[in-house]
Formats: structure tokens, sequence, C-alpha cells
């Protein structure tokens, strides 16, 4: 599951599994000042009830 994260029709973030856990990842031609760079930001933002695999009870 990939969910896409825009403002004003420009792409700027991706929220993505990776392993157990959830990450966001911004995108720096979005033309944000601060945004990481795509290729190393990996930044995990943490687990939510909502995201949680409902068969395996979490």
């Amino acid at each position: 599951m990939r969910l896409h994260v825009s403002v004003k029709g420009k792409r700027v973030a991706h929220l993505y599994r990776q392993a157990h856990d959830y990450a966001l990842r911004y995108i720096e031609a979005a033309g944000f000042s601060d945004a990481d760079r795509a290729d190393t930001a990996r930044q995990v933002i943490g687990r939510s009830e909502l995201l949680a695999d409902p068969d395996k009870g979490n």
C-alpha cells in the first residue's frame, strides 16, 4: 500500500510500508526549502491503530 500526498496538485510525499512500520518520504522536487532528499529520507513516523493489520489483532 502506498499513499501519495499532494499539495496544490504537486506530489510532495509518499507514505508507504517499510517492514512492520510505516515511513513517510518527502520529495525534494516539490520545492520546499527544508525538504529531505528523496533518495535518503526514510523517516519512520510510527504505528497507528488505523494502519494496523486487522488479521493480526494489533
